[in-house]
Parts: C-alpha cells; sequence; structure tokens
C-alpha cells in the first residue's frame, strides 16, 4: 500500500509495485532537497498579505534569484 496526502485529496495505492514507487517518490523528494534552487513545504503558510505567496505542507517551491533584494528582503546565496 502506497499512501499519498495530497492538497485536497488523500490517495491510497495498492499493488504489488507500491513499495518501489514509495521508493522512487522518496528518493525524487530528497533529491530535491539536496538541490539548492528548491525546497519542500514543511507546513502550510496563509499571509495575512494576499499579494505574497502562501502554500501548503509538501508543496514544492522553486526559489528565484532577486536582481536587487529590498532591505530585509531573503535571496539565495549566488551560485
Amino acid at each position: 500500500m502506497l499512501e499519498l496526502n495530497l492538497r485536497s485529496e488523500k490517495l491510497i495505492l495498492f499493488s504489488p509495485k507500491a513499495p518501489h514507487v514509495k521508493a522512487m517518490v522518496d528518493h525524487f523528494i530528497t533529491e530535491l532537497r539536496k538541490d539548492s534552487q528548491y525546497v519542500v513545504a514543511v507546513r502550510n503558510y496563509s499571509p495575512e498579505d494576499k499579494s505574497r505567496l502562501s502554500f501548503h505542507k509538501g508543496d514544492i517551491i522553486h526559489l528565484q534569484p532577486m536582481k536587487h533584494p529590498e532591505r530585509g528582503e531573503w535571496c539565495p546565496p549566488p551560485m
């Protein structure tokens, strides 16, 4: 059995290959974590300011470098 918790639903797969699919998904997520251009949200975030990015736990976020960050804003280190 392989259980996936998606944004709006839960998906449960029953298959003899479920352990292989789980290993593949786990490997994919592990590799994404190694790449400094991507992060995986560890919790939901819904800002009061709706112009800001909101996300859900488990979302994969691609980080974009900022050309001229404003004071107090975070940007990733140069590559």
